[in-house]
């Protein structure tokens, strides 16, 4: 007991231990961060056709006029022919 007292008396092994103790932490949450919340994450990531098939869902509308529906059609069949 008498030998830990004066090891705490020591500035380098007060300066050590803090050094070890904040190593541990680090390592400890490097660790959680890894493996247990990357994993939470994978699953949210949506794909490439997904996110462009969104953006251009929030842009775009749907047509509604008859009219330009038929002249749609008719552009897509001249442009297959």
């Amino acid at each position: 007991m008498r030998v830990l007292v004066d090891l705490f008396k020591q500035g380098w092994f007060i300066f050590l231990l803090l050094v070890v103790i904040f190593g541990l932490l680090t390592l400890a949450i490097f660790l959680i961060r890894k493996f247990i919340i990357n994993k939470n994450k994978k699953d949210d990531k949506p794909t490439d056709e997904k996110a462009a098939e969104e953006t251009l869902g929030r842009y775009l509308e749907d047509v509604k006029d008859p009219e330009a529906i038929k002249e749609f059609d008719e552009y897509d069949k001249s442009k297959e022919d």
